[in-house]
Order: structure tokens, then sequence, then C-alpha cells
């Protein structure tokens, strides 16, 4: 082998894009949330995911938990993102004063997996929240995640401990 014909090796380039959904509830799963502001704490969460160089699909919910889809930074943790998300957004909120009252989150989340097959399907499901939840509480919605991923039920948090 003539080393002068022969060309290096292209370095590898790093690559990864997780989808995930991600549900966490308002603290004590207090309705808080409202119709108006709303839409301000959803496209507020939004804009932060892409400043934490995450990639967001779509942010819904209900007056006391919130749902979103987006393929997250690699180069941080999913606790670290959550934790900036969660404690910037209610910041935000309390500090422009957008509700009557105080935004606060449970300390804990729940995130999935979900596969580029399956995108439209989770999108769809949390656009359709409220007429989703027409039918099923967040408990009973919550404890059929929690069933359908087989993860630990440990009273009113479903979060293993090794996981908080």
């Amino acid at each position: 082998m003539n080393p002068e014909v022969c060309e290096k090796p292209k370095p590898m380039r790093s690559f990864c894009r997780l989808w995930t959904h991600v549900v966490f509830a308002t603290k004590n799963r207090d309705p808080l949330i409202q119709p108006g502001p709303e839409i301000d704490i959803h496209q507020h969460m939004f804009e932060k995911l892409i400043k934490l160089n995450c990639v967001p699909v779509v942010i819904n919910g209900m007056p006391n938990h919130v749902h979103l889809l987006f393929a997250a930074d690699y180069k941080n943790s999913m606790m670290d993102i959550m934790k900036n998300l969660k404690g910037e957004t209610s910041h935000w909120a309390n500090s422009n004063r957008i509700m009557p009252y105080k935004l606060f989150w449970q300390d804990t989340f729940s995130a999935f997996s979900v596969s580029e097959g399956n995108l439209d399907r989770v999108t769809k499901y949390i656009l359709n929240q409220k007429k989703h939840h027409a039918k099923k509480s967040y408990d009973e919605e919550f404890d059929a995640m929690i069933k359908k991923f087989g993860l630990p039920h440990i009273g009113n948090d479903a979060m293993p401990q090794q996981l908080k």
C-alpha cells in the first residue's frame, strides 16, 4: 500500500437526537395554569428550550400539569435541562406577574423516550390534552403511563429515588 495514495480517514462527528416526552405537575397538582397565561407559559418554555440547545416540537397541558416533546441537548443531563426550564419559567411568570398567584412546580418530572416513528402520534396526544382529560384524570393518565413503560409506582410519586 502506497502511503502517498491513501487518504486519512475522516474523523467521526458526534450526533445525538433523543426525542423525549416529559410530564411534570404544578406544586401539589394545584390548577395554577389558566387558559390566558397558559399560552404565554408554553411559549416561554418553547423559547427557553431553544436557548438550552434543545429542539422543541410541542408543549401543552392542563391547569395542573404540562407535557413537552423535544429533542434534548446531549451535552446536558435531562435533570439539568428540566431544573433550568422549570425554575426559569416559574421565575419569569412570577416576576412578570402574568397570573394573580405564584407559579410553583413539583420537584419531580417523568421523561419517556420517543422513537422517530412515534413523533406524530405523541405530538397529537400532547395537542389533544384537553379532550383527553375530559375522559381521564391526571392520576389515571399517569398511572397508565407508568404501567405501560413498566416503571415502579412509589406512592403518589412514580419516580424511583435514584432517578430524582
